[in-house]
Parts: structure tokens; C-alpha cells; sequence
């Protein structure tokens, strides 16, 4: 994996993560230098990753499209800004969309019971029900 997941000018750049284990089959990455704790806008070796906070909480699961770019981010952190949910962190999600070539993440939305049921078992040591408003 290379630095956020890109292959510039055809040459693999700097490693920025390394894998630290796994949740049924997808990789738990880990930032190298301890800094940078967003996942790879894209991925051209796995459908999924997911990042942990330093004290082994879920922070972040991320899903790629078939282009290998990002297609939903699951966040656990609070999220005032765009849901009202004040310092308390809530499971929220943010979905990808291309505009003007380029690729934005959508503000937050909250999730649905369904998607919740689908992804729990990666939301390790967060509270059940974590994601209602």
C-alpha cells in the first residue's frame, strides 16, 4: 500500500500504512508515522479497510468503488457540525461522489438500522446503538 493508496507517475510511492490485523477479512490498518489517520482515498488491493484510534476503538471504515477509488467512509467521532450530536461521538456516514473530476466526500449522514446491522461487527468497542440521533 502506498501513500493514501495512489500509484503516481507509475512508481509505488512512500508506504504510509501497514496492516495490524484483521476483521472477517478486511485489513486493520495503522498509520506508520502515528499522524496520519484518515484511510486511503484509493485502494487498488482490497474492497474495504478498516482504522482503529491508539487505544483499539473503531475510528474509521472505509469502502472502495471498482475504479479503486472511495466510496463510503463509516466514521465513530462526534460530528456537531453536520447531525447536532454535540461532544458525544456517534457512528455517522459520509458517501463519495466525483464533481468536476475530482472526488468529495458528502457531509454526514446519519445511518440507518440496516446499515448498522450490516457493519457492526467492525465497530469494536463502541457502544450498541451508538448510531441513533
Amino acid at each position: 500500500m502506498g501513500g493514501r493508496g495512489t500509484y503516481s507517475t507509475g512508481q509505488e510511492p512512500e508506504q504510509k500504512y501497514h496492516a495490524v490485523g484483521e476483521i472477517d477479512g478486511i485489513k486493520i490498518l495503522e498509520p506508520i508515522d502515528g499522524k496520519q489517520w484518515k484511510l486511503p482515498e484509493e485502494n487498488h488491493s482490497s474492497h474495504a479497510y478498516v482504522l482503529l484510534y491508539p487505544d483499539g476503538t473503531f475510528h474509521q471504515y472505509r469502502e472502495y468503488n471498482e475504479d479503486h477509488t472511495a466510496k463510503f467512509d463509516i466514521d465513530y467521532h462526534p460530528e456537531d457540525k453536520a447531525l447536532g450530536t454535540g461532544k458525544r461521538p456517534i457512528l455517522h456516514i459520509h458517501e463519495y461522489f466525483v464533481e468536476d473530476g475530482m472526488l468529495v466526500r458528502d457531509i454526514a449522514r446519519f445511518m440507518t438500522e440496516e446499515e448498522y446491522t450490516t457493519y457492526k461487527r467492525f465497530f469494536v468497542n463502541v457502544p450498541e446503538g451508538a448510531y441513533l440521533p
